[in-house]
């Protein structure tokens, strides 16, 4: 494991002349940027059925990885490697007593016993940004694009809930668009680590 997750470093720019088209003499600035230390990253759990992986998945990832993800992913920051392995074996539980949740979680209803125990978890607002780099038609009344879509509630990973039965897969989506507009979800299915 590496000892830091992160490094930042001062980097130069130059103020561009959005009428000129170019550089402005003598115009140099600073900015910090913050990056991944060398041999650190993020990492994922996935299931999926081999064919969808190859059909779906791994052409999906390979365009975040090309386009990049952030903020400036339009200036050549953010592209990544994807890199696919098998997924480590988790310890198997005969009699769980809890589970714990590995990514943000949506519970459908009777999905755990709110009241039982052991019970420890962080919720979390999320409000997305719509992307921004495909423009859509406006809506009657709008007179520009919406920044963010619908905020969601979600319980955060590490999160852990009473045992109540084994499934495949916890949770659900949650559209976080209105109706009469292109449908947008948040996943709120989760895997879960039986405790």
């Amino acid at each position: 494991m590496p000892g830091k997750l992160f490094e930042s470093e001062a980097m130069q720019h130059n103020q561009i002349d959005r009428m000129a088209g170019a550089t402005v003499d003598g115009m140099l600035f600073y900015r910090e940027e913050t990056f991944f230390a060398p041999g650190a990253g993020l990492w994922a759990l996935l299931r999926a059925d081999e064919q969808d992986f190859a059909r779906y998945i791994h052409p999906a990832l390979r365009y975040l990885a090309d386009t990049g993800l952030g903020a400036d992913r339009t200036s050549g920051k953010g592209q990544f490697e994807i890199t696919v392995e098998s997924a480590p074996t988790l310890p198997r539980v005969k009699s769980p007593r809890a589970m714990m949740t590995l990514s943000h979680y949506l519970p459908v209803i009777g999905e755990f016993d709110p009241q039982g125990e052991p019970l420890a978890y962080a919720l979390k607002t999320l409000r997305p940004k719509r992307e921004q780099k495909y423009s859509r038609p406006l809506l009657d009344g709008q007179k520009s694009a919406p920044i963010y879509k619908q905020a969601v509630r979600v319980f955060e990973p590490g999160s852990v809930f009473p045992f109540k039965n084994k499934k495949e897969l916890y949770g659900r989506l949650a559209r976080l668009t209105p109706a009469g507009q292109e449908a947008v979800f948040q996943s709120g299915a989760t895997l879960m680590v039986y405790l």
